[in-house]
């Protein structure tokens, strides 16, 4: 009976021990907002997570077809 305690033991030990190496991906999604103001006419927000200064390399992809009408701001 004593192998079997022993062999629980050093699985829990094992996987404590991987999960103490396991280290996960930092979660930082951006945010994209579309809002119909008009038939046709779209506001668009898009919010972009930043490290630091730094800004993640994150663009929304719209269609050819999409016009810009202002100049986008930056906060």
């Amino acid at each position: 009976m004593r192998p079997r305690y022993f062999l629980r033991a050093l699985f829990a030990v094992l996987v404590i021990w991987i999960a103490a190496q396991v280290h996960a991906h930092e979660v930082r999604p951006g945010y994209l907002e579309l809002r119909e103001i008009a038939p046709a006419t779209f506001s668009v927000l898009w919010k972009v997570p930043m490290r630091g200064g730094a800004r993640l390399k994150l663009d929304p992809q719209l269609p050819d077809t999409c016009q810009q009408k202002t100049p986008p701001s930056s906060r």
